[in-house]
């Protein structure tokens, strides 16, 4: 279980965190800026912190120097606090978010590990109160072990959803899953930097974003509970190849609205937002696209005609059936998500 921390915060980040693996801070770390940054720790957090390194620059809009500086916390070796402009208010931030960052870090492994999916990655999520960014699992995934890879994705974020807090915009988080192999590739990591620094290294991240096979966003029911990751899974795919897919299901459409003699054209935007793998087989990935009405070049949620589903092989980037939804802009505005409950697994 998570420490109170855990539960009164939202998976966040210090500004500039994840990027710090390995590199040194800007500037070169000084005596003065050294003794500076390390007299403001022992003055409000007694014994708690120790320099790791610490630089004196030029920064803001009005060029003034300032104190960067790392510190590592004594009596938790997985944590650091980085602040970028030394004051003691931005010390006492840091240091209440670098302990919570590492009390999260070790609540996500517990997680995951004990669902046979081990964390190897997490990005950088933002301010205290706000859960976003990508999670990175260890996790082969086929049809053949599809239900119990995707039962167990769905009972640890619901375990760690329970432990953490309720309040949260969920959608803003992606849950990669990181094949063994592409996971044991990554390069060894510098024992000497905490593991909070190593995890949420954003080239590690990026690294794994590119090897990663498959992804799923968090949100949350119209009721407000916490919706299935395992019902929004998709293929992780490149932007180029997301381009194409929704270009030919684009041009596919199309044609079908013209054989229809239905007016409208497709909306020019992205069709792959709300896509979803379809239970019966991984190849198969439903898409939507709005049809705007004649007069508008493109369309919203608030503006187009109907919605059209698609279904497509994502090995052959093709499309094998197409669907008038039947869909028009609820009253103010918006649609209701999902919008074909009875095809989610």
């Amino acid at each position: 279980m998570m420490g109170r921390r855990g539960l009164l915060a939202a998976l966040a980040g210090v500004a500039g965190l994840a990027g710090l693996a390995g590199a040194a801070l800007a500037g070169c770390s000084s005596a003065g800026a050294v003794d500076a940054a390390q007299e403001t720790a022992d003055r409000l957090f007694p014994g708690e912190l120790r320099v790791i390194d610490a630089s004196r620059d030029i920064g803001g809009p009005i060029p003034v120097p300032v104190i960067r500086a790392r510190y590592a916390v004594l009596d938790d070796p997985d944590a650091i606090v980085v602040v970028t402009r030394l004051s003691d208010d931005a010390l006492r931030k840091a240091v209440g978010h670098g302990r919570w960052l590492a009390d999260e870090l070790r609540s996500l492994e517990a997680v995951c590990g004990a669902a046979g999916m081990p964390l190897v990655a997490f990005s950088d999520p933002g301010p205290v109160g706000v859960r976003r960014g990508t999670i990175q699992v260890q996790a082969d995934l086929s049809d053949a072990n599809r239900a119990e890879v995707m039962g167990a994705v769905d009972d640890a974020l619901e375990r760690w959803h329970q432990e953490c807090s309720a309040v949260m915009p969920l959608d803003l988080i992606q849950i990669d899953l990181v094949p063994a192999a592409a996971a044991a590739d990554e390069p060894p990591v510098d024992d000497d930097l905490p593991r909070v620094v190593r995890i949420t290294d954003m080239a590690r991240i990026e690294r794994l974003r590119e090897r990663a096979e498959w992804t799923m966003s968090l949100g949350k029911t119209p009721e407000g509970g916490l919706q299935r990751p395992s019902s929004q899974l998709r293929p992780r795919l490149t932007l180029p190849e997301q381009d194409s897919l929704a270009q030919t299901v684009r041009s596919e459409v199309q044609s079908w609205l013209e054989d229809q003699g239905m007016a409208g054209h497709a909306n020019p935007e992205t069709t792959l937002g709300w896509s979803f793998v379809l239970a019966d087989s991984l190849d198969r990935l439903r898409v939507y696209v709005l049809i705007c009405p004649p007069e508008l070049e493109q369309c919203n949620t608030n503006s187009f005609t109907t919605v059209i589903g698609a279904t497509v092989s994502v090995s052959e980037h093709t499309v094998i059936d197409v669907t008038d939804l039947e869909l028009e802009p609820q009253p103010g505005g918006g649609l209701s998500l999902p919008l074909e409950p009875d095809l989610h697994p």
